[in-house]
């Protein structure tokens, strides 16, 4: 460890012991976990043949150090979501339900907001907030490869949201920005910015992300505060401070595989006295620590289980459930068609569905979104998002206009299954043509002439048009590069 991390290493000891502080260091050492989630939205009959489960998560595998799956067309269509084991731990405690209203508060690059959005089925509706726009763009990539059709993103401070979203969601996940004890291993530059201003700083913005949380939770909802971090202050005692702000909130018990329990406020107290900035910091969170059994949160070592380290805290609220929202704050879908290129977007659109989609899959869309118009796109939005001027990605990008040409979006492509499609272009796993449409070629096709979706096995790719025998190539610029197959 650096010199920088002295005082870590102090509060570390005397928190967690000599003999855990040893097993630490010797896991500095050790290469990292990587792991990934098989995506359940995504139907392949590709046989991944993946041996080591993560226990805390079913769709969870541990993989080698060594595995390219990243660069293979299963990572491209969204089939599979790179993650470390731990972190999918927190969505594992939410365990979202297919048709609840979720809120994802801190939600980039998207690693658990796409192991919710899976979860929940496509069924009901995810809010995705990243204040960070630069970080937000990844978290939309992911969004759209996983093929999410009930997401919204937005980019506003969570205080921001509460006045139109007010005891709206029946469960919101705050993976807390935090000082990344836990990543050490992983992420070495987390070593050179840890400080302990640094850490009081995090604590203090964390109750307050967790103050715009409670306002947002229905009753009987619940919060599943986690963060990646080892130290109490940002763990037990902002949760314990939380706890004591809100006598309708109490914390669930936890017992995850690999895991160890929540430190008491005993344990907590004996270490400030065997690490002098954890004493000075403490005073602001004792009271509040004698009236909560923090032992009830989980901790994750990364000596101890398959990944890096975690705090995980499970917090329900008490109350008469309701179904509704106490906000009813709803515009008709026509408000979002009133201007002319609104309606010209829609007309496009309806001709474009007719001749590309079954009549089954426009009818889905119908029932469940409101059309929008924004920067020239048109969207496709779930009808529980509260109509507000800044959402990075209100909903489904359908199609956009261009010297009056229509150009389907890659989104929505992601979102479609071959049932939902007039024209698709199958091609089987390890077929050369998968790897020259990645790349951005024109691929020979025998459709007829149009837009065609092109499907690895049963998952699509993205959008081709097929002109005499020759599809051309609309996957995406950006995501163009050169792929192969791993397994």
């Amino acid at each position: 460890m650096t010199d920088i991390a002295k005082p870590f290493s102090q509060m570390f000891r005397a928190t967690f012991g000599d003999i855990a502080w040893q097993h630490y260091e010797d896991s500095l050492a050790q290469p990292r976990v990587r792991g990934l989630r098989i995506n359940p939205l995504k139907v392949t009959n590709n046989a991944l043949k993946l041996q080591h489960p993560v226990p805390w998560n079913k769709t969870g595998f541990i993989i080698d150090l060594q595995d390219r799956i990243g660069n293979d067309p299963l990572h491209a269509a969204g089939v599979v979501y790179l993650q470390e084991p731990t972190a999918m731990a927190p969505v594992a405690v939410l365990a979202p339900k297919p048709g609840e209203r979720i809120l994802d508060l801190c939600a980039a690059p998207g690693g658990k907001t796409t192991q919710i959005g899976a979860a929940m089925n496509n069924q009901g509706f995810l809010l995705a907030n990243e204040i960070n726009r630069s970080r937000a763009q990844a978290l939309v990539q992911n969004v759209e490869r996983m093929g999410l059709t009930h997401t919204t993103i937005a980019t506003m401070a969570p205080d921001k949201l509460t006045a139109d979203y007010a005891s709206f969601f029946d469960a919101i996940l705050v993976d807390a920005p935090c000082s990344a004890e836990g990543l050490f291993r992983r992420e070495p530059e987390a070593r050179a910015m840890w400080n302990i201003e640094r850490v009081e700083t995090l604590a203090k913005q964390q109750l307050a992300i967790l103050e715009s949380a409670y306002t947002m939770l229905k009753e009987r909802g619940r919060i599943v505060y986690s963060t990646c971090t080892f130290n109490p202050i940002e763990n037990e005692c902002v949760v314990a401070k939380f706890l004591t702000s809100h006598k309708d909130l109490s914390l669930q018990r936890l017992s995850l595989e690999s895991s160890d329990q929540g430190l008491s406020a005993a344990q907590i107290i004996d270490a400030s006295n065997h690490s002098e900035w954890l004493y000075d910091l403490l005073h602001d969170y004792e009271p509040a620590l004698q009236n909560a059994d923090t032992s009830y949160c989980a901790r994750f070592f990364p000596y101890k289980s398959k990944g890096e380290g975690h705090f995980i805290a499970l917090i329900e609220r008490k109350g008469s459930y309701s179904t509704e929202s106490l906000r009813t704050k709803r515009t008709d879908a026509k408000r979002h068609l009133a201007q002319r290129d609104d309606r010209t977007l829609l007309a496009a659109y309806t001709s474009f569905a007719k001749d590309t989609l079954t009549p089954t899959a426009i009818k889905k869309i119908q029932e469940s979104h409101h059309f929008l118009t924004q920067n020239g796109v048109l969207f496709a939005v779930p009808k529980d998002t509260i109509p507000m001027p800044a959402y990075l990605r209100p909903g489904i990008p359908l199609l956009h206009l261009f010297n009056k040409q229509v150009t389907p979006e890659h989104a929505l492509a992601m979102t479609l299954q071959k049932k939902d499609v007039l024209s698709t272009c199958r091609l089987p796993y390890h077929d050369q043509k998968i790897l020259d449409y990645l790349a951005g070629h024109p691929i020979p096709c025998d459709n007829r002439n149009g837009w065609c979706l092109v499907f690895m096995d049963d998952v699509p790719l993205g959008w081709g048009k097929v002109s005499q025998g020759i599809l051309k190539n609309h996957y995406p610029k950006g995501l163009r590069r050169q792929y192969e197959f791993a397994r």
